[in-house]
């Protein structure tokens, strides 16, 4: 239990630094023996966590070389409507999500425009946040009408995926998807949910989506770290 809480630490600061360039793209990592020495740890446990990092594409390692820091940015091809959990695992990444709140709300404008309602009128609000590898990444603002969506009020969406639960709740299942992407910077309780500073750019995705049948499912604002996401465009020619 002791080696998995020391292995897991070290993962966390070691992915800490290569996102925020303390080991930028193309630089050599720690050693085993340097790992050793800095941390007080064997070097079994030393030797886990680079290949740790080099299966979550972190590092490259060639036998008998030092590893190499790679892109550490997760890759979001946004030709997909991938949920946040299935880019994490494309990109090899531990995700968990976090409940904020889960309450009834006046329905913003846009989302109200967009699922049939007035604005002002009251709409389900899911606030989420989702880690990956233990730091904080995203947070996840969604809004459904309460009819017939009231009973995720009082549901239990921790570490869940929302439509998943949806679709094995009621049958509901989620169809085509729009997402518009915009730069912003963050305001000061933004910054605390991501682990940045008021100020800092992110990304704000807005999503449209609508079930298998074609009528508006969800409405949702994600804002996403700068620091960790890379937006990926691809076309066909023709």
């Amino acid at each position: 239990m002791q080696r998995n809480y020391k292995y897991n630490q070290i993962i966390q600061l070691l992915t800490r630094r290569i996102i925020d360039q303390e080991y930028p793209p193309g630089t050599n990592m720690p050693s085993e023996h340097e790992l050793m020495a800095e941390h007080g740890i064997s070097r079994n446990t030393a030797r886990h966590v680079l290949n740790g990092l080099q299966e979550m594409g972190m590092i490259r390692r060639q036998r008998g070389k030092r590893g190499i820091v790679t892109n550490s940015k997760i890759i979001d091809n946004v030709a997909k409507s991938s949920r946040v959990s299935e880019i994490l695992a494309e990109n090899k990444r531990f995700s968990y999500s976090k409940v904020i709140s889960i309450s009834l709300v006046e329905a913003p404008a846009q989302a109200a425009e967009f699922l049939g309602l007035c604005p002002g009128d009251p709409v389900v609000r899911i606030y989420r946040q989702r880690l990956a590898d233990h730091l904080p990444l995203v947070i996840n603002d969604t809004y459904l009408n309460p009819s017939p969506f009231g009973f995720l009020l009082n549901s239990n969406l921790e570490n869940l995926s929302l439509n998943n639960y949806i679709q094995r709740t009621v049958g509901i299942q989620a169809g085509a998807a729009r997402r518009d992407l915009e730069i912003i910077t963050l305001t000061e309780t933004e910054a605390g949910l991501l682990g940045r500073q008021p100020g800092d750019p992110a990304f704000l995705q807005t999503q449209y989506l609508w079930d298998s049948q074609g009528a508006p499912f969800y409405f949702n604002w994600s804002i996403y770290r700068a620091d960790m996401v890379k937006f990926s465009f691809s076309s066909t020619g023709s």
